[in-house]
């Protein structure tokens, strides 16, 4: 059996060693981008050490964006600069998909050999999408590595019968379930769906009542030691005793965009600089702006004033949501910063497509072999479904690639698959013609309405 096991974890090795690799090609072949978010992630980072070198969490005056992803980012410079923070995201990438995520599919398929092709087969589709997320320092892919490892403490928690052992794995799971909220806040909602999936099944395991307040005090004591330094740096710079990060009512204010806007980028190449001198490169919603003109609302001061809103007008914000879910399906730039205007995008999008096509047949067709998954799939989907009424950006969207690209590479049935698909060829070539000329359709017409250079794909 220990042989077997070592065996296993040596296959793993071999996928998490080709990963680095192609992550480390990847980052031998671009430079780092430092503007925007993610210059800002960066800046933050290194504004954490003085100009005498001292360290502080209160030299980031405001906290806004958490300390956590600048922490991480601030040492890496600190360390090695550039070249340290490039070797240990490649690292961290390497981890996930060939040890994080794998375990997410809390299923046997593809141990060994297999294990490690599916593992970097899944690391290149996600990769062909969204490359940009694994190699800038941007946070959302931070975000979905430590909302996995949370899923997978809760699972381990669940399953310990070491009382005291089980007890320090509630305080990790506490402490990571607050840190992946700290990096990105609209993780805030798949912590609470774990939080409370976390206290459902301890109600529901055999455990002594002495392990099960163990446990949930551990989390709680976990999630307290995670916030600590963002109450430390509220407390000191904004006089306010909370661990909550400062959003400065950002959720609210993209509730009000997302009305208006079907798509959000933003521009950093030179080749347009005289037709888009701005980076900011909005895909208008038509439909959304004639409904704010007309209603003349110039913000949702409260959520009761949002839903009210929704309440009213019903069918439009249910376009416009589905405009957002349907550009958002369809990549234009997986670097995730806009640098061609003009660049080929007929292609990526007619791939992910045939993804998210392939995606729903396998789903309505039940052909999954493990559909337990979903318990841990629903933490990485949650985000997607709270962040569709904002203004969206792609990369928002992507644990909706990761949870497709982990059906098709691990429960998915082939044979079952292949036998329907053998029957009804016909019907599945019209439906899957007459909803990608419905889909591209409402795609170029986003692409067309980008408010300061008309587009289309090339």
């Amino acid at each position: 059996m220990k042989m077997l096991k070592d065996e296993k974890k040596n296959k793993r090795f071999f996928g998490f060693i080709l990963i680095f690799i192609a992550m480390m090609l990847i980052y031998s072949r671009i430079e780092l981008v430092r503007l925007y978010d993610a210059g800002n992630y960066w800046n933050r980072g290194v504004s954490l050490w003085d100009e005498e070198q001292s360290f502080s969490l209160l030299n980031m005056k405001d906290g806004f964006r958490g300390y956590v992803f600048p922490l991480y980012l601030g040492i890496c410079n600190k360390i090695g600069g550039e070249t340290c923070y490039k070797i240990v995201n490649a690292l961290l990438v390497s981890l996930f998909f060939t040890f994080i995520f794998p375990d997410l599919q809390r299923s046997e398929k593809g141990e060994g050999w297999r294990e490690a092709i599916t593992s970097f087969l899944c690391f290149l589709i996600f990769s062909f999408f969204f490359w940009g997320l694994e190699v800038y320092s941007l946070s959302d892919f931070m975000a979905m590595l430590l909302c996995g490892t949370a899923v997978l403490l809760e699972n381990r928690v669940r399953g310990e019968s070491r009382w005291l052992y089980g007890a320090g794995l509630s305080v990790l799971f506490g402490a990571v379930v607050y840190v992946v909220y700290n990096v990105r806040t609209i993780y805030l909602f798949p912590g609470i769906y774990l939080v409370l999936l976390f206290i459902w099944h301890l109600y529901r395991s055999g455990k002594s009542i002495v392990s099960k307040m163990t446990a949930v005090l551990g989390a709680l004591a976990g999630g307290l030691l995670g916030g600590a330094p963002q109450g430390y740096m509220n407390y000191h710079n904004l006089g306010i005793l909370s661990m909550k990060v400062p959003t400065s009512g950002l959720m609210l204010k993209q509730l009000y965009w997302g009305l208006q806007t079907q798509r959000y980028d933003t521009y950093i190449g030179t080749k347009q600089m005289e037709q888009h001198p701005m980076p900011q490169t909005v895909f208008t919603d038509a439909v959304g702006r004639a409904l704010v003109e007309r209603t003349e609302i110039i913000e949702f001061s409260s959520w009761s004033d949002f839903f009210g809103f929704i309440w009213k007008h019903p069918v439009e914000m249910a376009g416009i949501y589905v405009r957002h879910l349907v550009n958002m399906l369809l990549p234009c730039w997986p670097e995730q910063y806009v640098v061609d205007l003009d660049n080929q995008k007929l292609v990526p999008a007619l791939l992910a497509y045939v993804l998210f096509f392939s995606f729903g047949m396998v789903l309505l067709n039940r052909c999954m072999k493990f559909t337990n998954v979903w318990l841990n799939y629903f933490a990485l989907l949650i985000p997607v479904l709270f962040i569709l009424p904002g203004a969206v950006e792609t990369r928002f969207f992507a644990p909706l690639y990761l949870v497709a690209t982990g059906v098709l590479g691990y429960h998915t049935d082939w044979g079952k698959l292949k036998e329907y698909i053998h029957v009804n060829y016909a019907k599945i070539l019209v439906l899957f013609v007459l909803i990608g000329l419905l889909l591209i359709s409402l795609w170029s017409n986003m692409l067309v309405s980008e408010s300061s250079y008309s587009i289309f794909f090339s």
